[in-house]
């Protein structure tokens, strides 16, 4: 979660210094909505990619995660197996 938490604080941080550089850059009105249009879609665009990125690093913890819980209850299984078989007989 820290690692997401970063990328979007950079990603907003950037995109925050941008639009206020076309505020301040000598253009026309027109011109500058554009240019604030276009920055905002290709921000919006990086910040989904980064997103989809943090996701499946996410997605594989957790299926490594999970499959380590598997093995764990497996091998906890066998081994309570084990003791009643031993204690019983």
């Amino acid at each position: 979660m820290k690692l997401g938490k970063i990328v979007m604080g950079v990603l907003v941080t950037f995109v925050a210094g941008v639009a206020v550089g076309i505020l301040y850059a000598p253009a026309k009105g027109a011109v500058t909505r554009r240019r604030m249009l276009r920055t905002g879609t290709e921000a919006a665009d990086e910040v989904m990619e980064k997103f989809g990125e943090v996701s499946d690093a996410i997605r594989g913890e957790i299926d490594t995660v999970s499959k380590g819980a598997e093995e764990l209850l497996k091998n906890g299984k066998k081994k309570a197996l084990s003791l009643l078989k031993t204690k019983l007989f």
